[in-house]
């Protein structure tokens, strides 16, 4: 979406349909953050404008007040290093979040509100394991690397400590008045995400949707503790369905695919993606100013080999998948036989898929993680 401010930053450059042709990429949270001693970070926003082809080609990038486009020589080399660096820093501390974060209500609510040999509780006990530790341990241990305190090597962001956790929030409660940080809310269908990357995770989603259709089907339709269960979830996640709406098998089934589908595959395939991107080609740490006027600009490199060095042992240690409990290898434990022989045969529908996809770069099957463990 291009709001108004875009309109106004790109006017000379959007074609007359640009709201149907155009998309961008908005990094302009960076504007609240402070950065540490000797760094730099920059608020871009990218104009990029689809092709005959529908492949987006990038047309401008504003930088604050400055706006350029290939044209302005080294100032445009250096703009897209800062958008890169925008592109990579808000991956990790900023749209990354909502895959990981909310998914411990329903984490914790399943396990504290659900008997043990419950038909859901059976279902997302799977897909739960070691997921609340790890995000626990995520946000709050003095050796996160979300606090990017620098005693720790492996601490590799150019702002600091309160700064990562702004971010965390913009990725969860969006900033107010632009579009590119939305307010998070729940739903039960996947995030619509363009090109083949939105092709692969929606049919992991939908092969998820076969099966728990299968495991919603066997919860009637009245069950006390589901409607408990989904009554306490709306209470913690904004736009999750109460207990009145949890009784429609086919809602209810999505929202089971719908978590699996995050804790799983989408979480994963944003590491693994991320994970294998030389980190030369997205900087955290940049010792050199934006530019603000064309021409030319500050003289390269844009840091030390310290900065790398944090970077790779950070990529290493926590953005990379680092898969302990496969998909392919969860076992269920229903008490229903039938469910279980259900999970045996979502388990090869997933092979299927897998043999299927268009591109089978995001992430291989036998890398996805039968939960969030990483």
């Amino acid at each position: 979406t291009l709001d108004p401010v875009d309109h106004r930053r790109f006017a000379a450059i959007l074609p007359t349909d640009g709201d149907r042709r155009c998309i961008k990429a908005d990094f302009s949270g960076f504007a609240e953050l402070r950065t540490l001693n000797g760094m730099y970070v920059a608020p871009t926003v990218s104009l990029f404008e689809r092709d005959a082809t529908g492949r987006p080609q990038v047309r401008a990038i504003s930088v604050g007040e400055l706006t350029l486009t290939p044209a302005d020589g080294q100032a445009w080399e250096l703009a897209k290093v800062f958008a890169l660096q925008g592109a990579s820093q808000h991956m990790v501390n900023c749209h990354h979040i909502p895959l990981h974060f909310p998914l411990d209500s329903i984490n914790a609510v399943t396990k504290s509100v659900l008997p043990r040999d419950h038909v859901v509780h059976a279902f997302l006990a799977a897909h739960s394991r070691f997921s609340l530790s790890l995000n626990d341990a995520a946000l709050h241990s003095q050796m996160s690397v979300l606090r990017n305190r620098s005693v720790y090597p492996y601490c590799p962001f150019a702002v600091d400590g309160p700064s990562v956790y702004r971010m965390a929030q913009m990725g969860y409660g969006g900033i107010p008045g632009n579009s590119a940080y939305p307010r998070w809310q729940y739903s039960p269908y996947p995030d619509p995400i363009l090109g083949d990357y939105g092709v692969f995770l929606e049919r992991y989603y939908n092969a998820m949707l076969d099966f728990t259709t299968e495991v919603a089907a066997a919860v009637p339709v009245d069950d006390a503790p589901t409607r408990e269960w989904a009554d306490t979830l709306a209470g913690f996640l904004p736009g999750f369905p109460d207990g009145q709406a949890i009784r429609d098998h086919d809602l209810l089934a999505r929202v089971l695919a719908r978590f699996i589908w995050s804790a799983t595959v989408a979480h994963a395939a944003d590491h693994y993606d991320y994970g294998c991107i030389p980190i030369s080609q997205i900087p955290l740490r940049l010792r050199v100013p934006p530019p603000t006027k064309a021409g030319n600009v500050s003289k390269m490199p844009w840091g030390r080999w310290t900065d790398a060095m944090r970077h790779e042992m950070a990529r290493v240690l926590f953005f990379k998948e680092d898969t302990v409990v496969r998909l392919i290898d969860t076992k269920y434990t229903f008490a229903s036989p039938a469910l279980n022989a259900a999970g045996e045969k979502f388990v090869r529908r997933l092979h299927e898929v897998d043999a299927t996809m268009p591109v089978r770069c995001f992430i291989p099957l036998e890398k996805i993680p039968a939960s969030i463990q990483f």
